[in-house]
């Protein structure tokens, strides 16, 4: 992955560094939010994850991806600005990844399973096609958590940044990120960013979506000695760099 995902609201000189997987779409709409984002506004998410709808620059919202050293320069031309990230145990960032982004994996490197699924899918009642909730549990079927860690363990993780490793996502130590939380604290950081902008009911963008991560026994059947010593190998940046703890999951 070549580059950084950079939302800023220049309203409140504030840079949200977005990481996929991590809270990363209720940060978008906190964004949209503090850039005062009319609440009827039509698709404020344009092709998200791949970008915010670009007209959202009238309110003084952009999105910029980028590489490292040019993240490096743009956060010096902007001087002053707060930046802050999410990051999230490894363990579970790819174990929600298995479970939404599955097809992303599938479409390159494992052609067969895919185009069942798709045909599956296709097979089923119209308002079925475009459901890729579906579709991904097809998939599941026939790719197991420790065959799409071990495809990325062959093919690398830079193929989406769903897979990426979080460290290079926030530049690899190369911008200054003043608040980096992790996705268990997304509470405490909210409460900062109230202090920083002057609201005081951010509290609601902390609301977590009830999803693998919320599933104990769903979670844990997932987690065996191979798959958690390919995500100690796959995500060591992160182990190393972010601070989590290399321990099988309880």
């Amino acid at each position: 992955m070549a580059y950084l995902s950079l939302v800023t609201v220049h309203r409140h000189r504030l840079v949200y560094v977005a990481v996929p997987k991590n809270a990363s779409r209720s940060m978008y709409q906190l964004m949209v939010h503090l850039a005062g984002v009319p609440s009827d506004y039509p698709d404020p998410f344009g092709r998200f994850p791949r970008g915010l709808n670009p007209e959202l620059s009238r309110y003084g919202l952009t999105e910029k991806f980028m590489g490292r050293d040019d993240a490096v320069r743009y956060q010096e031309s902007l001087g002053g600005y707060t930046w802050f990230a999410v990051t999230r145990d490894p363990y579970r960032r790819s174990a929600s990844a298995y479970f939404d982004k599955l097809n992303r994996y599938a479409r390159v490197y494992a052609r067969g399973p895919h185009l069942w699924s798709k045909f599956r899918t296709f097979a089923g009642p119209m308002q079925n096609w475009g459901d890729t909730a579906r579709a991904n549990a097809y998939l599941r079927r026939s790719l197991s958590f420790e065959d799409f860690l071990q495809g990325l363990q062959t093919h690398g993780t830079d193929i989406d940044p769903h897979f990426a490793t979080q460290h290079h996502l926030l530049g690899e130590g190369a911008v200054h990120i003043d608040h980096i939380y992790p996705l268990s604290e997304l509470s405490e950081l909210m409460s900062t960013l109230g202090h920083l902008v002057g609201q005081s009911e951010l509290e609601r963008f902390a609301e977590k979506k009830v999803n693998v991560g919320r599933n104990p026994e769903k979670y844990a059947n997932l987690m065996t000695d191979t798959a958690c010593q390919l995500i100690d190998s796959l995500y060591q940046e992160d182990f190393t760099h972010l601070g989590f703890a290399r321990r099988k999951p309880v």
